[in-house]
């Protein structure tokens, strides 16, 4: 079998082109600056937004982040009293009750989206960012970042929240519930995996990533 040769067009290879995320529209890359926003001139899609110090916040984020994980996850979120019993529940222990009462398949997909995918979301912009503020740059940093473009839908701790947040109502007429400081840890993780994908300028590390990688 004969193989098949893909040849760039001349034009291409000097213009290089970039396609619209909405509209499929073929556009030439735009000259970065600071405190740019670049939209489809179709559509309006924001194809980029200049972050001033990204990397910087989010390191400080993810720093933040693997500081706040093992309490979240250690801490009791809240103890609840009912009929003279009192249960303290952490994020571990929910996953340990949904698989000892049959639902394993759904202490899994907790354990992994609650648990396992934030602490590798936050390990991996840290592996990424900290070489590229030292100039450096590898391939291992650049497969890094795909997977943590990659778990970036499967990281769900706001949803965790709203189910917690929605016990906590509907078992107030039936029990005493306090929150715990697990539930404050908790909070302060969601809140930094949360802004960890609204300061990260993926564009700009890209490009770093590129610009150091060829240097």
């Amino acid at each position: 079998m004969q193989g098949i040769a893909i040849v760039t067009p001349p034009f291409l290879r000097e213009r290089p082109l970039t396609a619209c995320h909405e509209c499929d529209l073929l556009l030439q890359p735009a000259q970065k600056k600071l405190h740019q926003i670049v939209r489809c001139p179709r559509c309006g899609y924001k194809l980029y937004q200049h972050k001033p110090g990204s990397t910087h916040n989010t390191i400080a984020l993810a720093l933040a982040g693997v500081v706040f994980f093992i309490p979240a996850n250690t801490l009791p979120i809240m103890s609840m009293e009912l009929f003279g019993q009192t249960h303290i529940d952490t994020m571990l222990t929910g996953v340990t009750r949904l698989f000892d009462n049959g639902h394993w398949w759904i202490s899994g997909l907790v354990l992994l989206c609650s648990v396992i995918f934030p602490l590798m979301r936050l390990v991996l912009a840290l592996l990424v960012l900290i070489p590229l503020q030292l100039g450096r740059s590898s391939r291992a940093q650049i497969e890094a970042f795909k997977l943590y473009h990659h778990l970036s839908s499967w990281s769900m701790l706001e949803v965790y929240m709203i189910g917690i947040l929605v016990a906590i109502i509907k078992l107030a007429n039936m029990a005493m519930i306090s929150p715990g400081y697990g539930l404050i840890c908790f909070t302060g993780l969601m809140l930094c995996t949360i802004g960890l994908s609204q300061t990260l300028d993926e564009h700009t590390t890209w490009d770093l990533l590129e610009k150091y990688r060829h240097d």
